[in-house]
Parts: structure tokens; sequence; C-alpha cells
């Protein structure tokens, strides 16, 4: 590129002078031909892509600054409540077929990230090892015994022993490291011998675990570039307040008072309706309240339809399934904010090494002996969060709204849906069933493409609560 980029500039500059004599008139001095700067600009490297990840970093950043955020992290510097925010990108490109499953996965990572600093928070037990190596042989080189030198088949068992592999598993690790084990066994034999190490190895594992009753997730945050690099981000909330309100809503038998200070002016399910397009950007559960002033649990759920084609019924049973699967996962997230409970375990080692290494090689009946040194750093990383939640017998959870909507970028049909826990539903259940029968009731009175970008969702619970 650069040689055809210099042959373009000589030939500019060999035919410029002629250009602007059949002009009639001098070149002005200073000022540069537009082929010029054409070739200048062809000689400039591409710009880099935006990073996702340092985009969401300053969208919550503006959000900490001058949104709702604010509050939060002031009120968590005060060790009032617990708040922090966690990432993870979306393993799979927009060209995916199940590119929406995958975006939905990423935000579940971003939260299992953020709920193991939670863990980490509330008790962590970590031990930790540090060895120091120092090891020479005294040149000791190897070599070839006569018996292994007489023996091939034998020969070629002391080298996969050698490299700690049998003959079959080294042949399955060759193809993986796209090598032709025919052309490896083709290789002259040889043997290696460790002459000199020199090592540094740091060994850190850590455990926590928790109950994770009432975290709860307050805000989400997308981030993407041009190349379809997609990262999410998450926002939770945790608060022994906030614990303490959630167990007196799920065992208060739907026995709750409003707030009319706390009413919002429209029904939920309008409020849904207008931010219909924002829906695609929600995920977990919210503590809100409606348009009387009654404390409810939202829950959204989404999930995407892999189906691309112009069949009908396919396209249709396919969208069934994806709302059966954004129902569960709306379940799901009940579960988790109700009664649930979590481990983290983090495993990681790193060293640190010079070593000098002693090769022989047997070569046309010929043991060739050299000498090979190397400075190395490994760092191995073993991290696992696992979550596990359980919701008993609930009554007033209902379907509150279902949507299915286009991803405004790549065109992937998302389907999503909105469960409501509210307590009045929650007394409709219990009336149903016979079980307040005969009770007085405690109800109250009731009130009369090819761009970079960012997305999050709505502020739809005050740090108050908390």
């Amino acid at each position: 590129m650069k040689k055809m980029i210099n042959a373009l500039l000589a030939a500019t500059l060999i035919a410029a002078p002629a250009a602007w004599a059949e002009g009639g008139r001098a070149q002005p001095a200073g000022a540069e031909p537009a082929v010029m700067a054409d070739v200048n600009r062809a000689a400039e490297p591409p710009a880099e892509p935006v990073d996702p990840n340092m985009e969401l970093q300053s969208l919550i950043n503006a959000w900490e600054t001058n949104g709702a955020g604010a509050a939060f992290l002031r009120r968590a510097s005060r060790n009032e409540l617990f708040y922090t925010t966690a990432s993870a990108s979306v393993m799979a490109r927009p060209e995916h077929r199940q590119w929406a499953d995958f975006r939905a996965s990423a935000y579940d990572e971003a939260l299992l990230k953020a709920k193991a600093k939670y863990m980490v928070q509330q008790g962590v037990t970590t031990t930790a090892e540090q060895v120091r190596e120092l090891f020479d042989n005294g040149n000791q080189m190897p070599d070839f015994s006569p018996e292994e030198l007489r023996s091939n088949s034998r020969l070629m068992a002391v080298l996969n022993k050698a490299v700690g592999v049998a003959s079959g598993k080294l042949d399955e690790q060759l193809r993986e490291l796209g090598m032709d084990p025919s052309e490896f066994k083709a290789a002259p034999p040889e043997k290696r011998a460790t002459l000199f190490r020199r090592a540094v190895t740091s060994r850190e594992i850590s455990r926590a675990r928790a109950t994770l009753d009432g975290v709860i997730v307050v805000k989400t945050f997308e981030a993407h570039n041009a190349n379809g690099d997609h990262a999410v981000a998450v926002a939770i909330v945790a608060s022994p307040k906030f614990r303490a309100r959630i167990d007196n809503l799920v065992s208060s038998r739907g026995e709750v008072s409003p707030s009319p200070e706390r009413a919002r002016g429209e029904p939920l399910k309008a409020y849904m309706q207008a931010h219909r397009k924002g829906l695609m950007n929600e995920f977990g559960v919210r503590h809100m309240y409606d348009d009387q002033g009654y404390p409810v649990l939202i829950s959204y759920g989404q999930a995407g339809n892999p189906y691309q084609g112009e069949d009908f019924q396919r396209r249709a049973d396919q969208r069934e399934v994806a709302f059966a699967s954004a129902k569960s996962t709306a379940l799901a997230n009940f579960a988790y904010l109700i009664n649930s409970s979590g481990t983290n375990r983090e495993s990681q080692s790193t060293t640190a090494s010079r070593a000098t290494e002693g090769v022989a090689r047997h070569v046309d009946g010929v043991t060739q002996v050299s000498e090979e040194s190397y400075v190395e750093y490994i760092r191995q990383l073993d991290s696992s969060t696992t979550v596990r939640g359980r919701m008993n017998d609930l009554p007033g959870i209902t379907e509150l709204y279902r949507w299915t909507e286009k991803h405004p970028l790549y065109g992937h049909e998302i389907n999503g849906v909105v469960y409501l826990w509210h307590p009045r539903s929650e007394q409709l259940a219990r009336d149903i069933r016979g079980q307040n029968a005969g009770k007085a009731s405690s109800k109250p009175a009731q009130r009369t493409k090819g761009s970079a970008g960012t997305v999050q969702s709505m502020d739809s619970m005050d740090s108050s609560d908390f």
C-alpha cells in the first residue's frame, strides 16, 4: 500500500506543473492540489471503531453525576445502601439469527457479575500462596539411549510421554492447534530437559456467598459501535430497608395501604404502552407505584424469534416459543428478588519464569544438541457465580402487557412480556381461593444503522425506597 501511495504521489508531482501550465496561470504559493489532499487522506490510518465499553462508562458516569443515579451513588458513599454496576459484551454478531437472545444473555451475565460484587461485600474468604523456584541441573543435556535409537516405536512412546499425552491424545491436540499429525510425526524426534529455571508463582482463591433477597436492578445501559459490537451494563441496589419492604409485601397477603403521594399519573398498562419502544431495554424487576399509589412489582422478560423466513406459520410458532421463554424469565425474576442466594468463586494463578532447556534431536542417525532460552508470564483464571431463587405459591401475579418489536438497528424480532404483582390482585386471588372468607375487609379507600449509539432503561425507581 505504501509503495502504491508513493507511486501515485510521484506521478502527481510530475503531472501537476503541466496541468497548472495548461490552465494558463500559476498555482498560488503554498496551495495544495486537490489530488494531493486525496492522496494524504488515503494515506491516513482508518479511524479506530468506538469502544462500546468506553461509551458505557461515559453513559454510567453521566447518570451518576446528573441523572437519578446521583442519589444512589451519594447514599452508597454514606454507606446507607449497596450500589454497584457491572457490564458484559454480547457474544454473537448481529448477523447471528439468535443475536437477540445473546443480547439478553449478556444482561444476565452483567447481573451475575454485579451480584458477585455484592456477595464479596457481604463476606469473602480468601486463601493465598506464593512460591519462588530456582533450579539448576548442572547443564545435564538430554540424550537418546542406544535402546531408544534401535526402536522407533519405543522412541515415539518416550516422546509422547515426554509431552505428557498419549499418542491418540497427541493427535487430537495437534489438530486443535491446526497442525497435521502426520507432518508432526515426520519431524525429527526430540527430547527436552530443563537446565535452568527461575520462577515466581502466586495463587489466590476467593469464595463468597450471600442471601440475595431484595437485590434489585435499578437501571440498564447499552452501547454499540458501527461494527455491530454491543456491550451492556446494569446497576443494582440493595439495602436493609428495601429487603424489609419486599418481605413485607410478600407476606402481606395483599393487605397493603396505598401511598397517594407516590401515585403516578396514568395506569401502569397505559404507561407500558406509552413506553413500548423502550421496553426492549428493560430487564429484571422494578419496584414501582400504580396510579392509585399502591406499591407493585414489575418483571420484564424478553426473547428473540430466530426464524427469519417468509413462512407465516413457522414465524408464528417461533413467536409463541419466544413468548413462553420470556414468561419463564419474568417469573424467575420474582424468585430471584424474593428468595434467592448465591455463591461466587474465583481462582487465579500467575507465573513469571525464566528458563533454559536443553534440546536433543535425532536427525539421520545423528544426535544434535542445542540450548533454548525463554521468558514467559502465564495467567490462569477460573471464575464462577451461581445464583438460585425460589418463589413458593405467591398469588397475585398477572400478565400486564406483551409486545413484539423489531430491533431498530438489525431488524431482529424481539418478543417481550411484562408481569405484575399487585396487592389487590393477590387479595382477589385469595378471595377466589376462599382464603379470605369471613375476614373483615381491610381494603383502603381508592383514589378517584451504521453509527455508534447508546440506550438505557427508564428511571422507574426512587432512591428513597432504599
